[in-house]
């Protein structure tokens, strides 16, 4: 993940106000020639009062967020979207299964380390084609759309307790060492989260 934060200065990209997020929606581009770091550099330094932002941007190489998570983006085109939901870019250009897969992993890691379950469209919000290249037959590729994508973040979910009985079995770790890891370490749950993928190919 490549941190690129837009300045403060930049007032109209910056909503500086505090973000409570329920959600997280998902995006695209809508330019079938752009990075991620197109877009990154776009809203990092042109236009600075346009009130347009989001969170992270990702293609089929990288992924680059521009905004805390805790800090309101002017992305739904509606007020509650903005004030409740983070925001994720998916690029058009490039390897459209790599970045969607790239997309998805972002997607899953910040539900892992938020708590979030509840994903959106930005169509949900607003009822703007977006993300054209999951929800617009024109711009779908290979049977890649909304269902694909929701189907496989589905995949990589599991509750923790799934989670703790895979990584105890597997790894052969006892009850105290499991529970420390849940309770005691700061990042427990995502740890172990990731490790049951892991070891289940996910």
């Amino acid at each position: 993940m490549k941190i690129q934060l837009i300045d403060k200065s930049h007032t109209g990209r910056r909503s500086q106000l505090p973000l409570f997020a329920t959600s997280i929606t998902i995006h695209g581009t809508a330019n079938p020639y752009s990075t991620a770091q197109n877009e990154a550099d776009n809203v990092c330094y042109n236009e600075p009062y346009r009130q347009v932002s989001f969170h992270f941007v990702v293609d089929d190489t990288r992924q680059i967020q521009v905004l805390p998570t805790n800090e309101v983006a002017w992305h739904a085109g509606v007020f509650d979207g903005n004030m409740t939901s983070l925001s994720i870019e998916i690029c058009e250009s490039g390897d459209r299964l790599k970045t969607l897969r790239n997309a998805l992993d972002l997607t899953y890691t910040l539900m892992q380390e938020t708590g979030i379950n509840v994903i959106k469209k930005h169509y949900d919000w607003s009822r703007k084609n977006c993300p054209r290249i999951l929800i617009d037959s024109r711009h779908v590729k290979d049977g890649l759309d909304w269902n694909w994508f929701a189907a496989e973040l589905e995949k990589m979910k599991m509750t923790k307790e799934e989670a703790k009985l895979i990584v105890k079995t597997k790894a052969g770790l006892s009850d105290a060492t499991i529970q420390y890891l849940a309770d005691d370490y700061r990042y427990g749950d995502e740890l172990i989260a990731k490790l049951a993928n892991a070891m289940e190919g996910k």
